[in-house]
């Protein structure tokens, strides 16, 4: 997933989507709608545009808050292991195991395919680092629930503590 797609994914999983997400950062809808679109030259991303979207997603805990980050990271050849925000109450860890295996066997198809004729091209990579982004993503919240039941079951006390 490069940069560009992980702003997009932020902005449509805000709660209110584009319209809020361009008010909080006190842009026109429009225009941030156009920015991220990246068809019209006349508009452009910029790095402060792209830093006040991280931000707001990241201290508003949304889903995907450090997709550009990871993002970042991913491109500069690096991960960078980020704190993991409260896992969602109706994420079990039986179910985040069972994500991860259905994100794996993305990875793993998506990579298969793209070395099948023995050359990446470039809509090859960016589907299989897409698919690399999201299997982190879920290994991300899995840890967040362990982390999470682990506090839970130590006495008042010792959670504190940690």
């Amino acid at each position: 997933m490069n940069t560009g797609d992980a702003l997009k994914l932020m902005v449509k999983t805000y709660p209110g989507g584009n319209d809020v997400v361009a008010a909080r950062i006190g842009k026109n809808a429009e225009t941030l709608r156009k920015e991220l679109s990246g068809t019209d030259p006349k508009f452009k991303l910029g790095e402060n545009t792209a830093q006040l979207i991280s931000d707001l997603c990241i201290e508003d805990k949304t889903p995907n808050c450090f997709a550009y980050v990871n993002a970042v990271a991913s491109s500069s050849g690096g991960f960078v292991q980020l704190p993991v925000l409260d896992t969602p109450p109706m994420l079990t860890l039986h179910k985040g195991v069972a994500e991860i295996v259905q994100e794996m066997s993305h990875v793993v198809t998506a990579v298969t395919e793209s070395d099948a004729d023995n050359v990446i091209s470039d809509n090859d990579l960016a589907r299989t680092l897409k698919e690399i982004q999201e299997a982190r993503s879920a290994l991300q919240s899995l840890e967040q629930a362990i982390r999470t039941k682990h506090a839970a079951g130590k006495p008042a006390h010792l959670r504190a503590a940690t």
